[in-house]
């Protein structure tokens, strides 16, 4: 929906996204220290949003999934 979001580490999300589309943090201090850092900096946050946003409809939705499952199963069954 075009939010800024704020992640515990995924390392399969490192697969799909930068960090100029998507925070993580590693530990709680980390966590505080990011929340401190993005509610100062709204245009940064926005931006990083916004990127994610474009990301996610450009390579992640629904119909993006689906297609790769049946690009994978027509590589193992056909």
């Amino acid at each position: 929906m075009g939010g800024f979001l704020l992640h515990p580490y995924a390392a399969t999300l490192r697969d799909h996204y930068t960090e100029q589309e998507l925070v993580m943090y590693s530990s709680r201090e980390e966590l505080f220290e990011k929340i401190d850092h993005y509610t100062k900096y709204k245009e940064q946050r926005q931006e990083i949003a916004e990127a994610g946003y474009a990301r996610t409809w450009a390579e992640h939705t629904y119909v993006h999934r689906c297609a790769r499952l049946i690009e994978l199963v027509k590589e193992r069954v056909l």
